[in-house]
Order: C-alpha cells, then sequence, then structure tokens
C-alpha cells in the first residue's frame, strides 16, 4: 500500500507533490538501444493495481498504476515523465505523458532529488496477450522537448481479455441489419 507514503501536499506551480520514502522497489533492466543521461537515472518502474499491489497481470477495463521512480543529479526546470505500452511487435497501444494527459506544463524537478511519478488510468480493452512498457524523462513543452533519459523493454505486462477481441483494440458497436423489400429470393 503506496499511499502510506504520502505525506503532506506541497503545492508546486500545477501538480501537487507529494512525499514519498524511498522503500525497497523492484530492480529494472531495459533494451540496449536506451538513452541514458548521465544525471537523469530511472531507478524503478513497476505498476500496482486498485488494491496498490504489484502487478504485470492487468484485466482490461480494471484500474492500475504505472509508477515511475527516477532520481535527478540536475534541476529540470519543466519536467515532462512518461510511459510507452507497446505489443511484442512495437505497435504503440498507449502513449501517455504529464503532459498530453495532465497539466500543459511540465514539473519543476530539485537538483539531488529522488522522485516518483503515478499515472492512474483504467486499462482500455485491449487484445488479450503480452505487452511491453518504456518509460521516459524529457525536458521542455510539448512541442518542444529533449529526452533525457528513455528506456525501452523495462516491464513486461500480460493483457487478459476474455472479449472477442481480433484487433488491438475493441470498439463496442451497435449492428442494425436491413433486407431490402423488393428483393426476390433466387
Amino acid at each position: 500500500d503506496f499511499e502510506k507514503n504520502r505525506a503532506e501536499e506541497v503545492q508546486d506551480t500545477n501538480y501537487h507533490v507529494a512525499k514519498f520514502d524511498l522503500e525497497t522497489y523492484p530492480s529494472i533492466s531495459y533494451n540496449n538501444e536506451s538513452i541514458l543521461h548521465e544525471n537523469v537515472k530511472i531507478v524503478s518502474v513497476f505498476m500496482t493495481d486498485a488494491d496498490g499491489k504489484m502487478t504485470t497481470e492487468c484485466n482490461v477495463n480494471q484500474d492500475y498504476c504505472v509508477n515511475i521512480i527516477f532520481s535527478s543529479a540536475i534541476g529540470i526546470q519543466s519536467c515532462i515523465a512518461g510511459f510507452v505500452l507497446e505489443t511484442i511487435k512495437g505497435l504503440w497501444v498507449i502513449n501517455t505523458n504529464s503532459i498530453i494527459n495532465g497539466e500543459e506544463t511540465g514539473f519543476e524537478v530539485q537538483a539531488d532529488s529522488m522522485n516518483r511519478i503515478e499515472f492512474h488510468f483504467k486499462m482500455p480493452s485491449i487484445m488479450n496477450g503480452d505487452y511491453v512498457m518504456g518509460v521516459a524523462i524529457s525536458e521542455g513543452s510539448e512541442d518542444s522537448y529533449k529526452v533525457l533519459t528513455w528506456l525501452y523493454h523495462v516491464l513486461y505486462v500480460r493483457i487478459n481479455n476474455t472479449a472477442r477481441n481480433s484487433a488491438v483494440i475493441d470498439v463496442p458497436t451497435d449492428i442494425k441489419i436491413f433486407e431490402n423489400v423488393n428483393s426476390r429470393r433466387v
């Protein structure tokens, strides 16, 4: 239960920043093609379910949280954090960050700090199967940014979907069938 780590909230320019204790978080591994900034290190990435338990197995239409913990030796005036969930074949299914689905500006990161960002969302109705996650810490704005650290394939996720998906996303549809009243049967 990660709620116990919360303390009084501190008002940043746009975001409320809460304090947390750096406990034992899962270690990470990543693809060799990752972008690594010497002063910005992603320490841990993990998912939690609605009960706050770590998981890598997700059911569609359930609530989850992606947690990114990173250290920064430098101050970042306008920090952007985000993640991508993609199929094993590399198709991006979810792509979100703290600007496009949060505030319009980045958040400030202090030099020599440890930071945790949480992304709370309902898992969309995507196809049953195995997925990989990448996470990034960038600096700038939505239109002009520089990737500082991007870890590819940092987390493997199994999606459970008992629906009849035959494509990446299940789109519920209402179906109507019509017959031409003048048609003849042969």
